[in-house]
């Protein structure tokens, strides 16, 4: 097959794949696992569910130092390598590519290329906030390769709503799909009506630890909240950072009201969502997406209160819980109207039966399957 093939857009049915080649951040031994990992291992775990054999093709974290550069270097081109090798011998196959496109984005494109060459279907998945932002502010060589990505894949999915009519502005033959972060069937639990309203008041925070999601914010807010509330926080982060947030902890408001926790498993994790009543999540983060932990909050009726990045309002859906300045007071206020109102159980209800209807692993699985099925 030609070069001039494979960058065409004309195109020859695929029967569905068996084995499905999938490259991107994937979980291995370490203790932390960021979004990225979280929410490839959930999509591996439904495609497998749907009968697909899985390849996994793990991206390769830059490390610092030259050791560092060079694992870098000598893994992704050996994970390339097999991975071309794999969709060459196996003739029903396909790939599908995380992508959090930037500087990744190069890599990608191989990935794809080869692929289209040896013809076999592609799958490309934008994951995370940014891209429409990232592409305005590029240069012609990086819009190019990420207008071929595009075109040349037969699906593609995106966690955002806002950012399929960009897409689709960019290939009116590629199918493209909302396909929101989710939970797995095994992960959905809401314990609300067995939760205690009686003070004090729970809030949470959990996830990474960093000045990007504004956890200074955090117990700027609790200090707005007077005597009757605990609050815990719960993930890895710099030292430095975190031993910043334990001193702050110990201000005369705070302390004694604030528990900062190491990373938490799936199990722990559960017990602590058990206990609590509002999840704050005032995240700047630039790249922020579908965060997978105001999923797992809303999950558990936990009622979040958000910043306006990323996915958060299209996400939530509660135009109340969603804040768009920067006050520590208009945080507090509204997690006080809400608990002294006496509305946190049938907010805690509607946001736990928001992630049932439309973050749950049935609804990615309908999704993935008519993504993959390109030529049916």
């Amino acid at each position: 097959m030609s070069l001039s093939y494979a960058l065409s857009r004309r195109e020859h049915p695929f029967q569905m794949p068996q084995t499905v080649f999938f490259y991107g951040p994937l979980k291995d031994q370490r203790t932390t696992v960021g979004g990225g990992e979280t929410g490839n291992e959930r999509t591996l775990a439904v495609l497998t569910k749907l009968g697909f054999s899985i390849r996994r093709m793990p991206k390769i974290l830059r490390r610092p130092g030259l050791g560092g550069l060079a694992r870098y270097a000598v893994g992704n081109v050996s994970i390339l390598f097999r991975c071309i090798s794999g969709l060459a011998r196996e003739k029903d196959s396909s790939l599908h590519v995380a992508s959090f496109y930037g500087n990744s984005l190069y890599l990608e494109v191989l990935y794809i290329l080869a692929a289209r060459i040896l013809g076999r279907q592609v799958i490309l998945e934008f994951r995370a906030g940014g891209v429409a932002e990232f592409y305005a502010h590029s240069g012609p060589l990086y819009r190019a390769l990420f207008r071929y990505a595009v075109k040349a894949s037969h699906s593609v999915l995106v966690q955002g709503v806002r950012y399929l009519g960009f897409v689709k502005t960019l290939s009116r033959n590629t199918r493209i799909y909302h396909y929101p972060n989710f939970l797995l069937g095994s992960e959905i639990e809401n314990t609300a009506e067995r939760r205690s309203c009686a003070p004090p008041m729970r809030l949470i925070y959990f996830g990474r630890i960093s000045a990007s999601k504004n956890i200074d914010f955090v117990l700027s807010i609790c200090a707005e909240l007077g005597t009757d509330f605990q609050c815990d926080i719960v993930g890895a982060g710099p030292p430095n950072y975190i031993a910043h947030l334990r001193e702050r902890a110990e201000v005369p408001a705070l302390r004694g009201k604030i528990r900062i926790l190491p990373p938490a498993d799936r199990s722990e994790l559960q017990e602590l969502l058990r206990e609590q009543h509002f999840f704050v999540f005032p995240t700047r983060e630039p790249r922020e997406g579908h965060s997978n932990a105001l999923n797992e909050a809303m999950a558990a009726g936990v009622v979040p209160l958000v910043s306006n990045y990323g996915f958060n309002e299209e996400v939530l859906g509660i135009p109340s819980l969603v804040m768009h300045n920067w006050s520590p007071v208009t945080y507090a206020t509204c997690i006080r109207n809400i608990w002294e109102s006496g509305q946190w159980p049938q907010i805690s209800e509607e946001v736990s039966q928001k992630v049932r209807r439309e973050y749950s692993e049935q609804a990615a699985s309908a999704i993935l399957a008519t993504a993959y099925s390109w030529g049916n």
